[in-house]
């Protein structure tokens, strides 16, 4: 569900997306999803879970996730509609992935899903 949802900018997210909207149901997966990942970020940070492994289990996954929504959580950290650190341990997650993937010389298959108004799509991937 999550990877079929399309804005032009967080504005539009939130028109269209949020539970302030009306849309609990996917403001709901979206922050299940958000936050699961945002907790193995902190495990790894704090030594409790092996980052290889969790590339293994579900590298992948984070990156597709990440991708699609990085500027959703960025916008989520503006005071008005969340907090400064939302998110940050996805984000680290999903750059140690990256980076992970790099080493590894793989390639990003699944850039397709970086959204327009990514910081990403200044990134170079191979």
């Amino acid at each position: 569900m999550l990877y079929n949802l399309e804005w032009k900018n967080f504005e539009d997210y939130i028109k269209k997306y949020s539970a302030i909207s009306g849309h609990s149901e996917i403001a709901g997966a979206f922050d299940s999803q958000l936050s699961y990942y945002d907790g193995i970020g902190t495990m790894v940070k704090e030594n409790m879970l092996d980052l290889e492994t969790v590339y293994n289990i579900a590298g992948r996954r984070i990156l597709m996730l990440w991708f699609k929504f990085e500027t959703i959580v960025k916008g989520f950290r503006d005071p008005k509609w969340g907090t400064p650190d939302y998110g940050e341990n996805f984000e680290f997650l999903a750059e140690e992935m990256i980076r992970i993937r790099k080493e590894k010389g793989l390639p990003i298959s699944f850039s397709y899903l970086i959204h327009p108004t990514s910081d990403l799509l200044k990134v170079q991937y191979r």
